[in-house]
């Protein structure tokens, strides 16, 4: 499964049966060179309707850069992105045992130390992943010919991204 830093937490948390039975591994790149993107990411923000934005805007603060908060948001699975965690030796050498006793968070920072520029997803991604689990996953959950499975997620990207006034060849 190739995805964000995210997963680990999500997995853990929806899947408790697969414990042990998970590892993270860099994403794999055709000449064998460290090479990642960002996909995904969260953000918090101060609406203009706020009834008391500056207590908001402390509230995010705090949110953002106390131990504490970043501690239970640790704990929950997430994945910082602040440099202080980032470099934590208590944080990188965390194993756990969700995935097998794996120092997955070497694994994770390294990825993140690695995203390449250049870098850029489909102007329609949204719809491309939407689509992601009729095609590529069915055939996955139905262990069924996964070329076919992709080559329907091709086939209805194209038609997609031509019916927006994209040029796509498949």
């Amino acid at each position: 499964m190739v995805t964000g830093a995210w997963m680990p937490g999500a997995l853990e948390g929806s899947v408790p049966e697969g414990s042990g039975q998970w590892r993270v591994a860099p994403i794999p790149s055709y000449d064998g060179s460290a090479a990642t993107s960002e996909n995904g990411g969260s953000s918090q923000a101060v609406t203009k309707q706020s009834k008391n934005p500056a207590l908001a805007a402390a509230f995010l603060k705090w949110l953002n850069t106390s131990d504490e908060s970043v501690g239970v948001f640790l704990d929950g699975g997430g994945f910082p992105s602040t440099t202080k965690q980032l470099d934590d030796e208590e944080f990188l050498n965390a194993a756990l045992e969700y995935f097998g006793g794996q120092e997955i968070n070497k694994v994770l920072v390294e990825a993140s130390d690695n995203v390449i520029t250049g870098w850029q997803y489909l102007p329609f991604q949204v719809y491309a992943n939407s689509v992601f689990p009729d095609t590529v996953g069915a055939a996955y959950t139905a262990r069924s010919d996964l070329n076919r499975g992709l080559q329907a997620w091709q086939d209805q990207l194209a038609t997609y991204g031509n019916q927006q006034g994209f040029t796509v060849n498949p």
